[in-house]
């Protein structure tokens, strides 16, 4: 009776919850940008099943930090995976934090049949203020399968890492052309 009562338990505790674990990561890694630019970071999500029932994801709530000394948040956009959804992000909050929430109003069969593997969840654009190097964190406050119960072991990719480079303005670009040309007049001067 014991062990009957200790498989069955067993049986519940890995039935409970969702067949797939979950990876959210920002894409690219590494990105160069000039000051002044505007640039892009996607928020992507891959599928590991593990089971025989596919998943997929129903509903997510992120929050991205940057360095608001060094590039501003623009705007975001979904990705459309989640099919008709309600955007609950309330994007830039201040102090460098963006939140992002999505949740989809779809059925979880739609959600399973339509779902790529990867796919992108959003798209996120920042502009570049001054020189220097930062990154950009994922953290995730939580993924939900296509039923809407929370997927254990979901976890967020690393940092994007963010060089910002000073593009010489044209004032300093002009001085320097203007000295050459003087150099050279004075040489060929000198020469003859």
């Amino acid at each position: 009776m014991r062990k009957m009562f200790v498989l069955l338990v067993c049986f519940l505790l890995c039935s409970v919850g969702s067949a797939s674990a979950v990876t959210l990561s920002l894409n690219p890694s590494n990105i160069n940008v000039n000051v002044g630019d505007t640039f892009n970071i996607t928020l992507n999500a891959q599928l590991s099943d593990n089971a025989a029932q596919p998943g997929a994801i129903g509903a997510w709530d992120v929050d991205v930090g940057y360095n608001p000394l060094q590039m501003v948040f623009v705007s975001h956009s979904l990705g459309g995976f989640l099919g008709n959804s309600n955007d609950f992000s309330l994007g830039d909050i201040g102090g460098g934090l963006v939140d992002l929430m999505e949740l989809s109003l779809e059925d979880p069969q739609w959600l399973i049949d339509n779902q790529p593997d990867p796919f992108l969840l959003a798209t996120l654009q920042f502009e570049c203020l001054k020189a220097g190097n930062s990154q950009i964190l994922l953290t995730l406050q939580s993924v939900e399968d296509e039923t809407g119960v929370e997927i254990v072991g979901a976890h967020a990719g690393g940092p994007v890492a963010v060089t910002q480079t000073q593009v010489p303005e044209p004032s300093t670009f002009m001085l320097i052309v203007t000295g050459l040309l003087g150099v050279g007049v004075l040489r060929r001067r000198f020469k003859n």
